[in-house]
Formats: C-alpha cells, sequence, structure tokens
C-alpha cells in the first residue's frame, strides 16, 4: 500500500493537491481579511473587481489554456515549444486587450464622477496581469506534467496509455481489498 502512495504518479498528484490546496487557501484568507479590514462599500468593490478578474480569466483559459492542454502533446515533440511560444504570445495579447478595456471602463466611470469604482477598476487592471499570468503557468506546468505519466515507451499518446493512467491514479485512490 505503501509503496503505491509513493509512485511517481501520486507524487506528482500531491504536487497538484498542495497547488490547489495553497492556491484557494490563499484566496479565501484574502477574502476574510479584507472583508474584516474594509467597510461594506470597499469589500463590495472588490468583490466587484475580483469578479471582473475572474470572468476575464475564465475567457483566457476558455479560448487558451484548455486548447493547450489538449493540442500540446498531439503535436511532434519539434513543434510543441513553437505551439507554447504561441500561446505565450497569445496569453499577452489578451491580458492588454483586457487592460485597454479596463481602463477604459475606469476612464468613463470617473468622468461619471465615481472615483473610488474607478481606481478599483484599474486596480484590477493589475490585478488580472498577475492573477491571470499566474493560471496560465499553472496550467502550462500541469499540462507537461502529466504528459509524461500519459506517454508510453514509444513517447505515443495513445488512448491506451492514458486508459492505463486513470487506471493507475484509481487503483492509488481505491486500493484493491
Amino acid at each position: 500500500m505503501l509503496e503505491r502512495l509513493l509512485t511517481a504518479t501520486a507524487k506528482k498528484s500531491y504536487v497538484a493537491l498542495f497547488d490547489q490546496a495553497l492556491v484557494s487557501g490563499t484566496n479565501f484568507l484574502t477574502g476574510v481579511l479584507l472583508a474584516r479590514l474594509c467597510s461594506k462599500e470597499q469589500y463590495g468593490l472588490y468583490v466587484l473587481a475580483f469578479s471582473v478578474i475572474l470572468l476575464w480569466d475564465g475567457l483566457r483559459g476558455s479560448l487558451i489554456a484548455s486548447p493547450q492542454a489538449v493540442f500540446l502533446h498531439q503535436k511532434p515533440s519539434g513543434q510543441q515549444p513553437p505551439y507554447l511560444g504561441s500561446t505565450i504570445v497569445m496569453h499577452a495579447l489578451l491580458l492588454v486587450m483586457g487592460a485597454v478595456v479596463l481602463g477604459v471602463g475606469a476612464g468613463i466611470v470617473r468622468a461619471a464622477s465615481n472615483t473610488s469604482l474607478a481606481a478599483a477598476i484599474l486596480a484590477g487592471t493589475f490585478a488580472l496581469c498577475g492573477y491571470s499570468s499566474r493560471e496560465h503557468v499553472r496550467r502550462t506546468f500541469y499540462a507537461q506534467l502529466y504528459h509524461y505519466v500519459f506517454a508510453g515507451k514509444d513517447g505515443e499518446n495513445s488512448f491506451e496509455n492514458r486508459l492505463s493512467f486513470k487506471c493507475e491514479r484509481f487503483a492509488i485512490l481505491y486500493p484493491p481489498p
């Protein structure tokens, strides 16, 4: 049983679990601390700005990260670095586009004389770049981390290799009696 818990596949799963716990825990603690330290209006502005960041990052994930996780390892190994480079460029362009949209939105709100909302939108613009870049790096790392487990002896990413990986993970989590 202990050997199964210490296999390479299990260790990679532990890395993913630790990373998810760390990110979720820090997001939760940040929300709790801000709720305690800010007024209701300030916290409401934070939640509004953070929801815009999550919306934009969901768009980025749907357009860039999810296709990258699927198509990256279907390419020959010589074509993978240029593909990763193109996803980084697409990510940067999407961030610039998001920053411009939020910057224009902050300008419009400021012109309507709501400076606190304009400041929250402007702060959200900078937070968008950091949050979205962190998520892009995490998704790229995990797409590459699990590829090496999927690949067989000949480096082929076949259905059988993916199925055996899923069966192996299931056996680690739920060992037979």
